[in-house]
């Protein structure tokens, strides 16, 4: 069995409010729950979650010690393979691999992966806690080294599908549904990223006037996978700088949202504000 005797504040606080929640739907029903009702199930749930959440933490710390050069084998590799997926669980894994697509390095808000939203699913996502409001930022990884343009110049099929997923989003949150949400707690504006594409391909001149015309007009921004090359870069130059992420070294699953701005002053904040608009 494993000790859970951890000395984190945070995880020793969130075990202790469950406890006490237990307790409370033990004297609600005169200590006779049944292990079949929602509510103890539920509390099940979270408890285990808090666990296992801590103990992915915690061992991927302790393996993780930012081996730059298997880490930039092993992207390079994910990428020639074409693999989706292989990439993805990299980034899942070792969140400073999105350095470069925060916009803000310092104090930055942990990364999330797999949110399902207005029926779609969204690879990775955080939220700038700006001072006008909150932003949450999403991400879409496409398939390695895939073909963005098809010999017309318009959008392949795998790029449109993309493209199509973030419109959709964004025609769904029109202004009037901005603000208060319950997905993300409290919204003022989203961040749209697309990451696909070499940098090789993009330096392709007609690829490279398409996509500066693309990102120039669009609400969408459209990033090279190079992306991924320049934080390995980054971090040889000053290691130091990258602090925020070691605070954050892996992206949490999306299932946590809610409990997450429900935990956090800067959004609850912001629910308050709107609230009364």
């Amino acid at each position: 069995m494993r000790d859970i005797t951890t000395g984190n504040v945070h995880f020793e606080n969130s075990v202790l409010m469950l406890i006490n929640q237990f307790e409370q739907i033990k004297r609600k029903y005169n200590l006779a729950i049944s292990e079949t009702s929602i509510e103890y199930n539920n509390l099940v749930y979270r408890f285990l979650n808090i666990i296992d959440d801590y103990f992915d933490k915690n061992n991927q710390q302790e393996n993780n010690d930012w081996n730059i050069d298997g880490l930039r084998r092993s992207v390079q590799g994910a990428i020639n393979r074409k693999s989706k997926r292989e990439l993805t669980e990299l980034i899942k894994n070792n969140s400073f691999l999105l350095h470069d697509l925060y916009s803000r390095k310092f104090g930055i808000q942990p990364a999330f992966y797999e949110l399902n939203l207005c029926e779609e699913t969204i690879d990775f996502l955080w939220l700038n806690d700006n001072s006008d409001g909150p932003e949450w930022v999403l991400v879409e990884i496409l398939t390695p080294n895939s073909e963005l343009l098809n010999n017309n110049g318009h959008p392949s099929s795998i790029l449109e599908v993309a493209l199509s997923k973030f419109n959709k989003i964004n025609n769904t949150y029109t202004p009037e549904k901005l603000a208060l949400d319950s997905v993300f707690g409290a919204i003022n504006k989203f961040r749209f990223i697309i990451v696909g594409g070499s940098k090789e391909y993009w330096d392709i001149d007609t690829n490279a006037m398409w996509r500066q015309n693309f990102n120039n007009k669009g609400a969408i921004e459209l990033r090279t996978q190079e992306v991924f090359f320049r934080c390995f870069e980054a971090y040889q130059r000053k290691p130091e700088g990258f602090w925020s992420f070691e605070e954050h070294p892996i992206a949490i699953s999306a299932i946590n949202l809610e409990s997450y701005w429900k935990d956090n002053d800067y959004l609850m904040g912001w629910v308050e504000r709107y609230r009364y608009i």
